[in-house]
């Protein structure tokens, strides 16, 4: 599994930026993918906030959090699922 960088938006607004994240695209019949990534400011995403990413590649698609728990590291491992297209 590869992390790679991107920059989260909550609509016209950069809350995030040179973050890791983990995406896992699953193309079966249906098409789906998710993620994660660790962040010190877990308030800022709650669960079925709404955000867009933007990929260091360029893709990009809209994430759902779905939740998040606490790390080791004192950071929030945020999980999020991708509504539409990543692309």
């Amino acid at each position: 599994m590869k992390y790679v960088k991107c920059k989260l938006l909550d609509g016209d607004n950069v809350i995030a930026k040179e973050i890791d994240v983990l995406i896992i695209e699953n193309k079966g019949v249906l098409y789906s993918w998710e993620g994660k990534f660790e962040s010190f400011h877990a308030q800022n995403f709650k669960p079925n906030k709404s955000l867009k990413i933007i990929l260091e590649d360029g893709r990009s698609g809209d994430i759902i959090i779905t939740g998040h728990r606490a790390t080791q590291q004192g950071k929030a491992l945020i999980d999020f699922r991708g509504s539409g297209a990543l692309d």
